[in-house]
Formats: structure tokens, C-alpha cells, sequence
């Protein structure tokens, strides 16, 4: 029988069934599937013994299989050996199939397949050339598919949701079945979308209409009696929202242009919902002229003077029409903002003959240019049942109710105070044409201490300048006025934001550097609040080459940020932790920012340094000529007053040097860095590459280089004092080849076990990025990097790590090169080093060494409270039990 899942619990390897077709011309559906789900190989004879071709035309579907005879067919099982399950439906002469009527006043169709079922069938009385739409919901999700066949058994759509247009030979069979042939629900709905059934009217709209939304009926018909440009769109207050197409009553679309609205002819239309059931979602359907004008009421373009326009809305789906006074050729500042139950409608700005004139408005600042044909209109859309709206609109020429913004100093004073709340998340400030600079650093605080607002300033037609969170710097145009518009955002509560703008150009009022010396002392700064900034003005010829830092030695995350302008205020260098080199202006601010400031003074020292001019490399750096061949360890200490070490290498193209520093214990690590005339404001200079072997850095020139190149070890990131050992050797294109290098003793040759022994290795062509190893068997077990080298390359220090090394001889060997295991050969030494037995551990004393470690820092509330200490005062601390030091003994 038909639609029955026969079981077989005892398969024979091939099994056999037999089946009688009434009529000749058939699709016969066949699903053998085993228990876990595996459909099963099948072989179909006709009466006449011959074997029907099966097809399977996608992965989810059952083999289909036309027959052209009536009467006794037989079903061939491959079992494998697996117990299974086996349904067929005779498609086209199904008794069975139910009827579905297309009407959308028809219920959607509730239904369910068995496990092993090859489905449900309906028959669907549309002609050929209608258009059916489909809605579909299944349990488990997304597994139930849906095909569509004509009379002759062709597949017409297959798992088609949405829009079928039929082809082929009516009448027409509908097959839901799950994918996996797994038992299934699902909720159906099949509509005729081709002079539509049982849709419900909607008339045509004025603005403050509320449309009926009470209806789950998918399909609304619409009656144009005007050409023109229209809104058509579903509204509900269900999750997620409705959409949906128009239609022309032969079921063709009918909105084909672009943008909001639809280009409509006379005439009926259909609108058609796109609904899953069975949680149908009643809507209503929006249909306003786009040039609508009734409904509409006046609202004001000085909302920051006069307040903004404040209403509610009457239901889902209301349009909220507000007549703006703004001339065509002016631009408006929209701001949609928050209302105090949280709602914020769409919104839209339109012109008299409903052509919209900017992107649609969100919470944030939106400029709307007013090009077309006055009045205008903002249109307001409720999206929610009960939602209130709250619109400020104010012209971009206008000061109304912004306040002036003075400008600052340096130093942590803001020179104006914004309060915001969530409701009131935006102000306007005005900046008149002749208080300002032409070039000015903007910057803000709150009480909430976080970077959760924006400062952006435009000039009379809306046009930005310049926006930013923090540190941002603005260029003027002299004798203009500009709007800043200072602006919270997703605000939890009030917060009041401190705000500053100051002059970056060659105007402001700025100190002058200790120093311009290379290696000079550093100009002291100090920053004492979140707001604070300082700057220093160096003043040079154009074609000056300048270097400019802030260290600051300080407790991490605090720090600083170092923006550098030119003469006009523009900024040529925004740098954290890394130096700015600068050339091609006669004045440049330096201006130092408090980062992450956390109520500890940020003490700073900004090094301002002039490597070259027109004539040359600065004569700091020229009266320390070293070889482009390499040159030996060069060997000082970094102050406050001595901050760096200059010197000049002629490096002819393509060169490669390698630099070996060494990192005394307890200091900070030096910076190095070389540079060409044509390479100084590269951020990475001559030296991209990371070091190879166990340099440092490597330094290479390019080939059109030409001049000599200046080398610049500086304290880097580190606290001063520090100390340097730099080493440079050459790697590639050479004047003299370098030394290979070799090892040929090792002193002393031997040490004991569990430590850190310092030993001197001998040869030649050592230095600074050789490393050494210490291996048994051909594997390594400990490794070194030189600490000290000979000028001459002849000797290195190498601290060789010996913990858990077991006693025994071991052999050495340059970690460059290959060797076989105790054959002599250059590079390699077996048995050249002894580890003895350790050191026995040493009698119990009172002396017990420990690293330094800082324990008390009443800047950050280490050890102590977080406060200033006064004169004659007495902080107490705990020692016992803190950085190593024992609780008790």
C-alpha cells in the first residue's frame, strides 16, 4: 500500500518487493533508509522486466522514478545487511493527496511526516504561468523541504520558499517531506499570488494615520488613483518585523526601482507579507504618497535655542510629519534622539515632492544637505506599539543657543563644561571667527572617565572639519566661524564633559626646549590631571632634520602621547613610545598629553634634537666617524643630560650591518637606530628587519643611497640612567670580507653544575651576536650569547647556563655552523668544556640575598595609601612576607 513505511527487521542482503501502478505514466517515490538514517541502494523492474531509471535530483530528495506502464512493478533492496525501513508514493495517481486551496483567507496547512515517509502530497489547482508563494516552518528546523511538479512529474520549484512561478502542465502536486527522512511537524502556506484570493483593503493614507495592524492575512490590496511615488511597507510590533513585495494582480512585481518608495501607476496592487507560520505575525500595511503633505505640522531649525519637537506616537506604523523652515540650498544639524522610555523612531527627510535628501537619521550626528524643493519635511516612524519621539533639527548656519568656547592654555584648565544625559546627549558650542587659530588640538574628560563621547566641529554648511574622541587637532581657515557639536554616547546616566581647544600653530604659547643639541638635556614636563598637555616649540630652518620624544617613567598603562605640528598647525607626527623625526617646516610644537591618567602626576621628559641641516649631520654626530667594515664595542651611559650617542657611517648601497647591544642587568635596554638623509621620516629608518643570528638590529641601506648614515642609540622606552655596549659588524656587500669567525680554548674550561658560569672564548671573528652552545652526542643542551667582545674579535664573554647538566665533558661550538660529533673543525671544540659537580649547598646564615624589588610607591597606593606625603610625615610599610622576604625567622 501507498504511504504505509514498511518495516524490515531481518534483511536477506537483497530484498524484494512488489507494488501495482493503475496507470502507465507515473513518478514513483521510493525511500529505503536504514535505522540510523542511511538512505539504501534500489533497483526497479517494470511489468515487462525491464528496469526503470531512478533519478535523485538533490541530496535531500528520494529517488524518482517514471514509469511508463501500468500494473506490477518490484522494489529492489540493497540491505547491506541492515535492518530498514521502506515507504513509496505513486505520485500522480495518489488518491490521497489532500487538497490545498491558494486563498490567503485559508488556514496555513498543519502537517506531519513519519520516520521513513517519502511525504505528504497536496494538490494545488493554479494554472500554468500563476505565481505561488510559499511559507514554511518545520520541527526539527529547517528540515522539512517542499517540491512542486507538474502533471507529466517534472519538478516546476524545489525547496522554493517564497516565490514559485509554474510552469509546465497543470494540475500541480505539492511533496513536503523531511530531508532526512526523520519523523517531522511543519506549518504550510501555499497562496496564489496571480489575481490573489481573500486579501484584505487598505486605503491610502495621510500622515498621523495609524494603520491596522490587527490582521495575521498575508496579502493587502492597495488602489492607486494617482502616478506617483509611494511608501509601501508592512508594520508590526512582533520581534524581528515583517517584509514583504508589491504586486501587480497577475503576480508580477511591481515596485522595480530603487530607494524607499515605489513608482506607481494607477491601478491595483497586492501587497504580500512574507510570514512564517505557525507564529503568524499580524501587521498593517503603511501607504502614504511620498509628496503627502496633509497631517504635516511646523517645527522649528533652532531646536538647540528652542528645544526639540516632542510627541507620541498613536500606534505602530504612525508617520510623523514635521514642516521644517529650512531654505532649499541650506544644510540642517537632525539629531533622533533618546526619549525616556527608550524609543527612537526612524526617520527620514524628505522635500515637497517626497525625494529623500539624506541618508536615514540615526542617534548619532547626521548632516542633511536640503538640495531639492522646499518645504521640507522630517517624517517620523513609530517602531512600536507605544513609543514616544524626541527630534532636534537646528541649521548649520546657526549659533542659536551655543554657547562660545574659549580657548585654553596648556595645562589641565577645560575651558568649557558640557553636561549631558541620555535624553540630552548632544550640545552645540561656537567657536566665533576671530578667536581661533589655524590650527587647535581639541580634547575632553568626564566624570564618568571614559571615552564614551565625540567632538566634532563643522563649519556653516555642515561641512566637518574635524571629529575625534581625544587629542584631536582641527585646521581653520581664518576669519570663519565653526559649530562644535560635543555629543555623548549609549549614556547609562548624567555626565558632565571638560572640554578644551588650544592653539597647535606657531602661535601658541609654548616653551622653549632645554635643549637642541644632540644628546642635550631634556626639557622637564609635568602632567597633573586627565586634561593636561604641554608644549615645547622648536624653531628650525626647513630644512632642518629634528628629533623629538617624551620619556616618561612611569607605572603602566599611564603615559604619554606626543602630537608634533607645523608652523600652520597641521599635524606632521602622532607618536606613543616611539620618536617622531621631522624636516620641511620653521616651527614645530611639540605638544605632550597625559595618557590613562590615574590620579598620579606623570613626570616627562621631552628630548628635542637637531641631527642635521642643509649642511650636513649635526657636528655631535660627525666627531664620531665609525667604520662601515664594523667597529668595535662602543661603550656609555644615558643621562638627563647626556641622552643620547650620535655618530656617522659611510654605508655604501645594499649594505648590511648587524648591531649587538648589550642589556645591562637592572637597566632598561637602549634603542638603536640608523637613518639616511632620504629615509629620516621613515618610521623604521635603514633598520625594518628584526636581528638576525643574535643581533639586535640589522641596519641595510638601500641601493640608491648615497650620503653617510647617522646612527642614534637613545634610552628608548627605558628610565635613564642607562648604559650601552654596541657593537656593529658588517654582513653583506662588505669592503673587506668579514672574518669567518672560529673558536680555538675556553677559559677556564670547566665549572660546576646548577649555575650560570662566566667563561672568555677565544678565536677570531667574534663579537657581540655570537652565540656559543654547549652540546653531548651532537644535541644541544645549553646555549650562551656573548656579553663582552674584544675589539679585535679575538676574544668574547659568554655566561654558559649549567642547570641540570650532569657532570661530564661537553663539547663547544658556535650555534652558526655544522659539525660532526668529536671531529675537530672550525667553529667546533669537543670536550673542550667540563661540568664538575655542583656546589655544595651552603650552612644555613642569617644573609639572605634577594633581587631588588620596589615594595613602596605612594603614587600608585604600593605598600602605603595613594597619597601625597608631607613634610615630617611617617608612612609605615610591611617588609616580612613581601618580594622574597621571608614572613618570620
Amino acid at each position: 500500500m501507498a504511504d504505509t513505511v514498511y518495516p524490515c527487521t531481518a534483511p536477506a542482503g537483497t530484498d524484494s518487493y512488489t507494488l501495482t501502478l493503475p496507470d502507465p505514466a507515473d513518478l514513483l517515490l521510493v525511500r529505503a533508509e536504514t535505522t540510523d538514517g542511511s538512505q539504501l541502494p534500489i533497483t526497479v523492474t517494470a511489468p515487462d522486466s525491464s528496469q526503470v531509471s531512478c533519478q535523485q535530483p538533490y541530496w535531500f530528495q528520494v529517488p524518482q522514478c517514471a514509469t511508463t506502464q501500468a500494473g506490477g512493478y518490484t522494489v529492489q533492496v540493497q540491505d547491506n545487511g541492515s535492518a530498514f525501513t521502506l515507504d513509496y508514493t505513486a505520485l500522480l495517481s495518489d488518491t490521497s493527496c489532500a487538497a490545498a486551496d491558494p486563498s490567503f483567507s485559508t488556514p496555513e496547512i498543519h502537517g506531519s511526516v513519519a520516520a521513513g515517509a517519502t511525504g505528504n502530497c497536496y494538490t494545488l489547482a493554479m494554472a500554468s504561468g500563476d505565481v505561488l508563494h510559499v511559507g514554511l516552518s518545520s520541527d526539527p528546523y529547517q528540515e522539512t523541504s517542499v517540491v512542486v511538479y507538474d502533471a507529466t512529474g517534472a519538478q516546476v520549484c524545489v525547496d522554493n520558499l517564497g516565490n514559485c512561478t509554474l510552469t509546465g502542465t497543470a494540475p500541480y502536486r505539492v511533496l513536503a517531506t523531511d530531508q532526512y527522512g526523520r519523523a517531522a511537524s511543519y506549518d504550510l502556506l501555499l497562496n496564489s499570488i496571480t489575481r490573489p484570493q481573500g486579501c484584505l483593503t487598505v486605503a491610502q493614507q495621510t500622515y498621523g494615520t495609524v494603520p491596522d495592524a490587527g490582521s495575521t492575512v498575508g496579502c493587502r490590496t492597495l488602489t492607486v488613483t494617482t502616478a506617483g511615488q509611494y511608501q509601501v511597507y508592512a508594520a508590526t510590533a512582533g520581534f524581528g518585523g515583517v517584509t514583504g513585495s508589491l504586486y501587480h494582480p497577475d503576480g508580477t512585481a511591481a515596485c522595480t526601482n530603487s530607494g524607499p518608495t515605489c513608482q506607481l501607476d494607477p491601478g491595483a496592487y497586492d501587497y504580500v507579507a512574507t510570514l512564517y507560520p505557525p507564529d503568524l505575525l499580524p501587521f498593517g500595511v503603511v501607504f502614504i504618497a511620498a509628496d503627502e503633505s496633509r497631517g504635516c505640522t511646523a517645527t522649528g531649525d533652532t531646536d538647540f535655542a528652542t528645544g526639540p519637537a516632542k510627541g507620541h506616537f498613536g500606534g505602530i506604523g504612525e508617520e510623523v510629519c514635521l514642516t521644517l523652515p529650512t531654505a532649499s540650498g541650506k544644510s540642517d544639524y537632525v539629531f533622533d534622539q533618546p526619549t525616556a522610555d527608550g524609543s527612537s523612531p526612524s526617520v527620514k527627510v524628505l522635500d515637497a515632492t517626497g525625494t529623500q535628501q539624506c541618508a536615514d537619521i540615526d542617534v548619532m550626528t547626521e548632516v542633511c544637505p536640503l538640495a531639492g524643493t522646499a518645504p521640507f519635511h522630517a517624517v517620523l516612524s513609530a517602531q512600536a506599539a507605544v513609543a514616544d519621539y524626541q527630534l532636534l533639527v537646528q541649521r548649520t548656519d546657526s549659533s542659536a543657543g551655543c554657547a562660545v568656547w574659549p580657548q585654553s592654555g596648556f595645562g589641565g584648565s577645560p575651558g568649557a563644561q558640557v553636561p549631558l544625559t541620555p535624553s540630552s546627549n548632544v550640545k552645540c558650542l561656537s567657536i566665533p571667527a576671530n578667536q581661533h587659530s589655524t590650527g587647535e588640538m581639541i580634547d575632553y574628560t568626564n566624570d564618568a572617565n571614559k571615552v564614551n563621547g565625540n567632538i566634532t566641529v563643522n563649519d556653516a554648511t555642515g561641512t566637518q572639519v574635524c571629529t575625534g574622541a581625544s587629542s584631536t587637532v582641527c585646521s581653520y581657515t581664518a576669519g570663519v566661524a565653526y559649530t562644535a557639536l560635543v555629543q555623548g554616547v549609549e549614556l547609562n546616566g548624567p555626565d558632565t564633559y571638560r572640554i578644551v581647544r588650544r592653539d597647535v600653530s606657531k602661535t601658541a604659547s609654548c616653551s622653549a626646549p632645554a635643549s637642541t643639541t644632540v644628546g642635550g638635556p631634556s626639557t622637564n614636563v609635568a602632567l597633573t590631571s586627565s586634561l593636561s598637555a604641554a608644549c615645547v616649540r622648536i624653531t628650525a630652518a626647513a630644512t632642518d632634520k629634528i628629533w623629538t620624544t617624551a620619556r616618561a617613567n612611569v607605572p603602566a598603562p599611564a603615559g604619554t602621547v606626543v602630537e608634533v605640528t607645523d608652523a600652520t598647525g597641521h599635524i606632521v607626527c602622532y607618536r606613543q613610545g616611539v620618536a617622531c623625526r621631522l624636516t620641511g617646516s620653521t616651527s614645530y610644537q611639540v605638544i605632550v598629553i597625559a595618557s590613562n591618567y590615574a590620579g598620579i602626576a606623570i613626570p616627562a621628559r621631552v628630548d628635542t634634537w637637531r641631527v642635521g641641516t642643509a649642511a650636513g649631520w649635526a657636528s655631535q654626530c660627525t666627531a664620531h666617524q665609525l667604520s662601515a667594515n664594523g667597529f668595535g664595542p662602543q661603550t656609555g651611559s644615558l643621562t638627563d643630560t647626556t641622552t643620547a650617542y650620535c655618530a656617522v657611517v659611510p654605508m655604501p648601497p645594499q649594505e648590511m650591518l648587524g648591531f649587538g647591544i648589550v642589556e645591562p642587568t637592572g637597566t632598561g635596554a637602549p634603542a638603536l637606530n640608523m637613518y639616511d638623509s632620504a629615509d629620516w621620516t621613515s618610521q623604521l629608518g635603514l633598520c625594518p628587519y628584526g636581528g638576525g643570528s643574535h643581533f639586535t638590529v640589522e641596519c641595510k641601506t638601500p641601493s640608491s643611497s648615497t650620503d653617510q648614515a647617522v646612527m642614534l642609540v637613545t634610552p628608548g622606552a627605558s628610565p635613564t640612567p642607562v648604559t650601552y655596549t654596541v657593537q656593529g659588524v658588517c654582513e653583506n656587500n662588505c669592503a673587506t670580507p668579514p672574518v669567518i669567525p672560529d673558536i680555538t680554548s675556553v677559559t677556564p674550561a670547566s665549572g660546576p653544575a646548577g649555575t650560570v658560569n662566566q667563561v672568555v672564548v677565544h678565536g677570531k671573528g667574534l663579537n657581540l651576536g655570537t652565540g656559543l652552545i654547549l652540546a653531548s652526542d651532537g644535541s644541544r643542551v645549553s646555549s650562551g650569547v656573548a656579553e663582552s667582545a674584544s675589539a679585535d674579535g679575538a676574544s668574547i664573554t659568554v655566561p654558559l647556563n649549567t642547570y641540570g647538566l650532569a657532570p661530564g665533558h661537553y663539547d663547544l661550538a658556535l650555534d652558526t655552523v655544522g659539525y660532526t660529533s668529536g671531529v675537530p673543525s672550525q667553529g667546533y671544540l669537543p670536550n673542550a668544556y667540563t661540568v664538575t659537580a655542583a656546589a655544595p649547598a651552603k650552612p644555613d646564615s642569617r644573609f639572605v640575598p634577594v633581587g631588588p624589588s620596589r615594595i613602596l610607591d605612594t603614587r600608585s597606593g604600593l605598600g602605603a595609601a595613594k597619597a601625597r606625603v608631607g613634610a615630617r610625615k611617617t608612612v609605615k610599610l610591611t617588609v616580612a612576607g613581601v618580594a622574597g622576604v621571608p614572613s618570620s625567622g
